[in-house]
């Protein structure tokens, strides 16, 4: 498509049989070029509800991998994990989170059913720590004991040869709540506990995009 006075627009369709709960479902792939890295991608889910009806059960547009459940190209089909659950990457401005989606049988729709998970595809930059603290940048990291500001905390000092371990990462921007708060469980030479977003540059995850 090309609208007068915009650019060239071509968008793509791929449709894919969802398996592994009682009702056969689709998940339609919608993709827009151009488009961002990592965004121009949609998704939804159709099915039969309980009367019969085909109707929508998820609209989703990821910012991030996308789904991540195994995908048999060959016969156009995607298996649920454990039978119920599609999971969807999200990109949360250091790494990537998997979210849970689960069908509910009664509402016929996908809701999201973790707020935590081991965070994936962290973009590191050890290099950048190391030359903050050579120039004299704070090597005070601030690590709370649970994922919440009002909870005990203490300060863990990094050094050059700091070894950063990320171990969970939690948010409630997928839930009913709608919270911003991005927390990250971290490992630094054996001191594990809890830090905030204002925290991440520190350890060495971007947060670029």
């Amino acid at each position: 498509m090309e609208p007068p006075g915009e650019f060239v627009e071509a968008k793509g369709l791929s449709a894919y049989l969802l398996e592994g709960q009682g009702r056969p479902m689709l998940l339609l792939v919608f993709g827009v070029v151009p488009s961002a890295p990592t965004t121009g991608v949609s998704y939804q889910v159709w099915g039969f509800d309980r009367s019969g009806e085909f109707r929508q059960a998820l609209a989703l547009q990821p910012y991030g991998d996308g789904v991540l459940n195994p995908i048999d190209s060959r016969s156009g089909k995607i298996a649920l994990a454990e039978g119920r659950y599609l999971d969807v990457s999200e990109w949360l401005g250091a790494f990537a989170m998997r979210i849970r989606y689960e069908y509910e049988r009664a509402a016929h729709r996908f809701v999201p059913r973790n707020t935590c998970a081991p965070p994936l595809n962290a973009r590191f930059d050890r290099e950048a720590v190391r030359q903050a603290i050579e120039h004299g940048g704070d090597p005070r990291v601030e690590i709370y004991e649970s994922p919440k500001p009002g909870a005990v905390k203490h300060v863990v000092r990094l050094g050059e040869k700091s070894r950063v371990k990320l171990v969970e990462a939690c948010t409630g921007r997928f839930g009913p709540g709608k919270t911003p708060d991005l927390w990250l469980k971290i490992d630094i030479d054996g001191s594990a506990g809890w830090v905030g977003e204002s925290e991440f540059a520190k350890i060495g995850l971007g947060v670029d995009g």
